[in-house]
């Protein structure tokens, strides 16, 4: 997890408005609401910046509430490792907790009994009053199986628009001091459909070919994950 998701930063365009109202809504708002929330989307579209946001904004509303974050190859290991060693220590960082976010389960297509276990642990979790929030590849070979058995409110994360696209990139350009991308840049960021990682691959390129690319990669985030609308 980097710092730089939040609501404010995340460039969006009429195409995902109101999903983006929907989350802002659910995290500045009390809701006592259990009912899990799915978030659909294609790669790059967003989803791992929303979660993030979200799990800042109920961190920080008050000190009793306990949100937790994990990726969704984390959550596996540790039920796997439950049933495996028959030791619930593994799960102990599940207890107490408000809101679960799970980040990125596209390793479970073909997978239907880790599909099942999954499902039967957020069941368990929603009888705890645990409110479930899930980033899912728009993939029907897993959003079908999880939608079904896990039924709550549906957030579909559409391909940002070409207006968008050019937005995200002028925002990103700007934020590494970086020049306005060329026309071959733009070309690209379009042919992608929004992809924020062959966005952020492409700035980079762009940046490595500057004449002051020296100056741009002392500064820039090692490490950070670009994915979707990530800025």
């Amino acid at each position: 997890m980097t710092d730089s998701e939040f609501f404010f930063n995340f460039v969006h365009g009429q195409e995902n408005r109101s999903c983006v109202q929907f989350l802002r809504k659910f995290a500045y708002e009390a809701c006592e609401n259990t009912e899990p929330v799915l978030l659909l989307g294609p790669s790059g579209a967003g989803k791992t910046h929303l979660l993030m946001a979200l799990y800042r904004r109920m961190s920080a509303k008050t000190p009793s509430y306990k949100a937790l974050y994990q990726t969704g190859g984390t959550l596996i290991d540790n039920i796997i490792c439950r049933i495996w060693e028959e030791d619930e220590r593994y799960l102990s960082c599940y207890l107490g907790i408000n809101m679960l976010l799970i980040d990125d389960l596209s390793f479970l297509v073909g997978k239907q009994s880790t599909q099942q276990e999954l499902i039967c642990f957020l069941k368990n979790m929603q009888k705890q009053s645990v409110r479930v929030l899930c980033a899912i590849p728009d993939c029907s070979i897993v959003t079908e199986p999880i939608v079904s058995r896990f039924p709550g409110t549906v957030l579909q994360l559409a391909p940002p628009s070409n207006d968008t696209i050019k937005r995200l990139i002028e925002f990103k350009a700007s934020r590494y001091n970086l020049t306005t991308p060329n026309k071959k840049v733009l070309r690209t960021a379009l042919a992608s459909k929004g992809n924020g990682f062959l966005i952020e691959g492409t700035l980079k390129r762009c940046a490595f070919q500057s004449a002051f690319a020296h100056t741009y990669l002392k500064e820039w985030p090692h490490g950070e994950k670009a994915a979707g609308y990530l800025i």
